[in-house]
C-alpha cells in the first residue's frame, strides 16, 4: 500500500471510534426493552423501575457521543481526510511498483489463503482461552477474509458463496458477544463510578443483566464454516476449516 495511506489509516480510525461511540450506545438502549423484561422476571414488575435510571443515563451519554460524533463530521480534519481518501481513490495504485503488474488470478490465492490461516488460528486459539478479547480478534480475521472473498468473487465459485454466507454467520455471532462484551464493561463502569450516580437498586439489577446478557462463546460454534471453498482461477488452492 503507499505510504499515504497510513496517515490514512491512523485518521480513518478516529473517525471509527467517533462512530463506535455512538454505534455501541444505540445498541445497549435498543437492547433496554429485553433487559426490562429479565428484570422484571428477576426482582418482579413492581421493582424493574430501577432500570430508568440506568435508561436516562445512558441516553444522556449516547446524546453527548452524538454531539462528539457531529463535531467531528464538521471538522477540518473530516474534510482533510474526505479529500485525502477520494485523492487515493482517482490516483490509483503506482503503475511503478511489480505488485500492480501480477495478474489478479495470481496475486489473489495466496493473500485469502493468508487470511484463511489467521482466521484458523485465531479460532483456536479463542475456542481455547474463552477471552472476549480473543474472539474479538476472530471477528476482526473473519471480516478481512470475508472482504477479500466478496472483492475477488469473480475469481471462485459457487463454493465460495456458501463459505461466506457461514463465515458470514460466524462474524454475526461474534459480533453479538462482542456488543454483549462492551455492555457488561460500561455497565461495570456505571457501577463503579462516580458514587451516588446510581441507586442501589438499579446497580443491584445491573449486576444481574450483566451476569445473564453475556453471549456464551459456545454459540458461535456450531457457526464455523465447514465447507470448504476452493479456487477455480487458481486449482489446487483450496481452504477450509
Amino acid at each position: 500500500m503507499p505510504v499515504r495511506t497510513q496517515t490514512l489509516r491512523a485518521e480513518l480510525k478516529w473517525l471509527a471510534d467517533a462512530l463506535g461511540a455512538v454505534r455501541d450506545l444505540d445498541v445497549q438502549l435498543e437492547r433496554m426493552d429485553e433487559m426490562q423484561q429479565w428484570a422484571e422476571g428477576f426482582v418482579g414488575a413492581d421493582h424493574a423501575a430501577p432500570l430508568d435510571h440506568l435508561r436516562t443515563l445512558l441516553e444522556a451519554e449516547r446524546d453527548e457521543a452524538r454531539v462528539d460524533l457531529l463535531d467531528a463530521l464538521d471538522s477540518p480534519r473530516w474534510d482533510r481526510l474526505r479529500t485525502g481518501l477520494i485523492s487515493l481513490a482517482r490516483q490509483g495504485p503506482n503503475r511503478r511498483l511489480v505488485e500492480t503488474r501480477i495478474p489478479a488470478a495470481v496475486a489473489v490465492p495466496p493473500l485469502v489463503a493468508e487470511r484463511h490461516r489467521k482466521v484458523v488460528k485465531a479460532a483456536k486459539r479463542a475456542k481455547r482461552s474463552g477471552v472476549a478479547t480473543d474472539f474479538h480478534q476472530l471477528r476482526i480475521k473473519c471480516k478481512r477474509l470475508r472482504y477479500s472473498l466478496e472483492f475477488t468473487s469473480g475469481l471462485y465459485g459457487k463454493g465460495t458463496q456458501r463459505f461466506v454466507a457461514k463465515l458470514t454467520s460466524l462474524q454475526d455471532a461474534l459480533g453479538l458477544m462482542q456488543d454483549a462484551e462492551v455492555a457488561s464493561v460500561r455497565l461495570y463502569a456505571l457501577a463503579t463510578g462516580s458514587p451516588g450516580t446510581l441507586p442501589a437498586d438499579t446497580v443491584f439489577v445491573m449486576g444481574g443483566v450483566a451476569s445473564t446478557t453475556g453471549r456464551s462463546p459456545t454459540a458461535c460454534t456450531g457457526r464455523w464454516p465447514s465447507a470448504s471453498a476452493s479456487s477455480t482461477a487458481a486449482p489446487g488452492t483450496t481452504w477450509s476449516t
